[in-house]
């Protein structure tokens, strides 16, 4: 494709741009809730989408079935664990500024990184030799940031004449400059071992009885779209994380290092929920817990500077108590479940006045990863630790964390 068409038109196509993603595209559903997604299951990967396009999740209300719902079970449905996918995405990014959108963020506790960005630089005509400055810039970040064995996946620019808003001809400029910025990519992922390309899945037709929107109507289809994205990520994605699901590598090393008790109280003071009075939403989760493990007592507990105090709990009437009598304080040095069958004959707490003899419990987290207490559930005769059911617990403890993103929406 010659040089000489998208340089003349790019001064339009960046005021362009500015109008597709203006007030139009505003009235677009896109979701509303916390950008993350999980499925179930125990040992979960964690993975993380970063971009913009298809990862901001326009036409659904929810990232349930926005691209990160959508990632995080056909990734489970593979590898037979859990998944947690977070979310880094905005219209306003573009490969040039994606780099600094990551600075100053913890990456070391990802498996595995995707990449979806591309879109507006296509639209705009970035120039080869920017794209290819800008995508090894970030590459290097990610590289520097992550684990060693954490792999990235970057995934190609679909068709821009499939995006609605851009108003593009099938297979004209904009296409065959998203396609030549796709082999661009190829190119610098093949130089790097843990970079790999994956070409973008083929635009998704029209569902049976389903009208197409008109080039002037910016409605996007279906969570389809979504779905088919999720679908060909995880085919690539899976082997890796596969590869690393052991404890010991790199990436499950360092998220379950201790967090500083500094980074918790910042959390929780922008949660504001220390001292606050009981609610429904969280008393619920945690009587449900109670009743399913058939436990004497449940929780949802926080951990504060120098206590453990209960936002809900059912069982007992202890509002708070001394950080050396908490086995939650114990769970949350690590991001998995932390069970006791005994704590009478476990040394680590024999100093611990308590009646509690069973206790298991699971992280709770921020909307930034940060362990700020557990929901748990504890009885005070002993239990077997293998009869617990860990995936069950986990699903309890993001009941928890889904009401909390409500806090701070």
């Amino acid at each position: 494709m010659s040089s000489i068409a998208p340089a003349l038109l790019r001064p339009i196509r960046r005021q362009s741009y500015r109008a597709a993603v203006g007030s139009p595209v505003n009235s677009v559903p896109r979701p509303y809730d916390a950008p993350q997604a999980h499925a179930p299951g125990e040992n979960p990967d964690r993975v993380l989408v970063f971009g913009n396009g298809p990862a901001v999740g326009w036409g659904v209300i929810t990232q349930e079935l926005a691209l990160p719902g959508q990632l995080a079970r056909a990734l489970a449905a593979r590898t037979g664990r859990g998944c947690d996918v977070d979310l880094l995405a905005d219209t306003a990014w573009d490969m040039e500024s994606s780099t600094e959108h990551l600075v100053g963020r913890d990456l070391a506790g990802y498996d595995a990184v995707v990449v979806v960005i591309g879109q507006s630089d296509a639209y705009r005509f970035l120039p080869e030799r920017r794209w290819t400055a800008a995508l090894v810039s970030l590459l290097d970040h990610l590289e520097a940031s992550t684990s060693p064995a954490t792999g990235i996946t970057v995934m190609g620019i679909s068709p821009l004449s499939a995006v609605p808003p851009f108003h593009s001809r099938p297979g004209g400029s904009s296409d065959r400059w998203a396609q030549r910025l796709n082999e661009l990519s190829l190119a610098i992922c093949e130089g790097r071992p843990r970079a790999h390309f994956v070409d973008a899945p083929a635009a998704v037709g029209p569902l049976p009885g389903q009208v197409l929107p008109s080039r002037d109507d910016h409605r996007y289809r279906s969570p389809q779209r979504f779905f088919e994205w999720a679908k060909t990520i995880a085919a690539h994605v899976a082997p890796y994380l596969d590869a690393q699901s052991a404890e010991d590598r790199p990436a499950r090393v360092a998220r379950n290092r201790p967090q500083s008790p500094e980074r918790r109280r910042a959390a929780l003071w922008e949660l504001r929920l220390v001292d606050t009075p009981r609610e429904k939403r969280f008393d619920d989760i945690v009587r449900r817990a109670q009743q399913m493990f058939g436990t004497l007592g449940a929780a949802f507990s926080v951990i504060d500077e120098n206590r453990q105090w209960n936002k809900s709990i059912v069982g007992y009437d202890v509002t708070e108590g001394l950080l050396r009598n908490s086995f939650c304080n114990t769970t949350i040095q690590h991001a998995g479940p932390f069970v006791v069958g005994d704590a009478r004959c476990d040394e680590r707490f024999e100093e611990m006045d308590t009646p509690v003899r069973f206790y298991a419990g699971y992280p709770v987290e921020a909307g930034d990863g940060t362990r700020i207490g557990a929901l748990c559930v504890f009885d005070e005769q002993p239990r077997d630790p293998a009869t617990v059911d860990l995936s069950l617990l986990r699903d309890f403890a993001l009941a928890i964390q889904k009401e909390l993103s409500a806090v701070t929406a």
